[in-house]
């Protein structure tokens, strides 16, 4: 594969990539569902990240599609931006929170084999 196409099938696989719920195991949801929209709309985010470094799974795949990343390496930090920003902002609380901050780990444990098989 070449680098757009690497970058797109990590992104189908984080798409689609579920684990049980926590609640109820015999359930699966999306752990990256909360990773693909922007976050900024969320009302203390920008206290908590900083105002320029935030990054979602939809504008990377924008960023993709419209051939603003030069490299693997380009891609692989919007991606791992990602994963930062919803360790540092999900930390340390209870509710929605601690499912997201769960998921975006799971994500990140599966993006980082991904990177690896693929030679990312």
């Amino acid at each position: 594969h070449s680098f757009p196409e690497n970058c797109w099938e990590i992104l189908y696989q984080l798409w689609h990539l579920t684990a049980p719920e926590p609640e109820n195991p015999s359930s699966r949801y999306s752990v990256t569902h909360h990773l693909w929209t922007d976050p900024t709309v969320i009302k203390d985010y920008a206290d908590e990240i900083a105002p320029n470094q935030p990054m979602w799974f939809d504008l990377v795949a924008v960023g993709l599609r419209e051939k603003h990343y030069a490299s693997e390496e380009d891609f692989d930090k919007d991606c791992r931006r990602v994963f930062e920003n919803a360790y540092k902002y999900n930390k340390d609380k209870g509710g929605i929170h601690a499912l997201v901050f769960c998921g975006s780990e799971i994500a990140r444990c599966h993006y980082t084999q991904l990177t690896s098989t693929l030679k990312l």
